[in-house]
């Protein structure tokens, strides 16, 4: 199986290891990362197409090498775990000699946060680069892997951070596209009817790009609500980021069950409040939303600490 990072020389270009260390030793390491976690993010197809030759122009070389830096660091982190270790049928040992011993847990551990940061803030800038120059990347923007959700009100790492803070981070709002979608599917299409929203999504009037920005606010808030409500996420203060990999040792806070209910029950209200910004905005341009002037005024019902409180719109 071909891999991205093809030599020992471009993992070296990366990793500072001893003379002696082979690209051997790091293949199922290189493999199962590149596998895991660079396919899933760039699809199969670009993928396959880096493998099969090195692109020629600069944008695209420039995003391969951002993707060696991620695959090598990545490598790395998990070779890290286990490359101290000797398997053999008298059982398993750490490796030590006279003039070198195992590196202490302190140690291991600053090592794999500093390979962790660099590999996804390495995937992530490829990631906006590709976004910044989609025409380059035609085989990525046809993939699951495209992080520009065209069917959403919240389409770009861009707009979610406008609202909320995920770090800037592309990783992150790939893993948010089923909560959009859930949030869109419960509170917008029967609020304002496909029509008017396929008409939002897609409209170029002044009137409608500004009710795509109110529709953004209000998505937002009411996705953060839900996650904070399933703990799909860990949540802190200073917002939210998804690692690809734990750090043993590593000091993390994050909200407790109280505070994270109490960021459910904000952000709910705070979506529903836009939501009713949202609608009058759409009433009050009755010309330009037309559809949406023709339809019943309807109720939805919103579960917030588990009753069946009604909010009206």
């Amino acid at each position: 199986m071909s891999l991205l990072v093809k030599s020992i020389e471009i993992f070296k270009k990366h990793i500072t290891v001893n003379d002696n260390f082979t690209y051997e030793q790091m293949l199922p390491y290189l493999r199962a990362v590149e596998r895991s976690q660079i396919k899933p993010v760039i699809g199969r197809a670009m993928y396959a197409s880096l493998i099969a030759a090195d692109p020629t122009e600069p944008i695209p070389l420039e995003v391969l090498d951002l993707l060696h830096e991620a695959s090598s660091n990545l490598a790395m982190l998990d070779a890290s775990k286990v490359l101290a270790v000797q398997i053999s049928d008298a059982g398993i040992f750490v490796h030590s000699t006279n003039t070198a011993t195992p590196a202490d847990w302190a140690t291991k551990r600053d090592m794999r946060r500093y390979l962790l940061q660099t590999g996804q803030k390495a995937l992530d800038e490829a990631l906006e680069i590709m976004e910044e120059n989609e025409g380059e990347f035609p085989e990525w923007t046809a993939s699951s892997g495209f992080t520009h959700f065209t069917e959403f009100f919240v389409r770009q790492t861009k707009e979610f951070q406008k609202y909320f803070n995920i770090n800037k981070s592309r990783l992150t709002f790939l893993r948010l596209k089923p909560h959009l979608l859930k949030v869109e599917n419960k509170y917008f299409q029967s609020l304002l009817g496909a029509e008017t929203v396929f008409q939002i999504k897609h409209g170029s009037l002044p009137e409608e790009k500004k009710a795509l920005e109110l529709c953004q606010a209000a998505q937002v808030s009411l996705c953060v609500s839900e996650l904070a409500r399933e703990g799909a996420f860990n949540l802190s203060a200073d917002g939210f980021f998804v690692s690809i990999d734990e750090i043993p040792g590593e000091k993390k806070i994050f909200l407790g069950e109280n505070e994270r209910m109490n960021l459910q029950r904000v952000k709910q209200n705070d979506g529903i409040e836009q939501l009713k910004v949202l609608t009058e905005y759409l009433r009050n341009n009755p010309t330009k939303f037309s559809l949406f002037e023709a339809k019943e005024e309807i109720t939805i019902t919103v579960p917030v600490q588990n009753t069946g409180s009604i909010v009206s719109f």
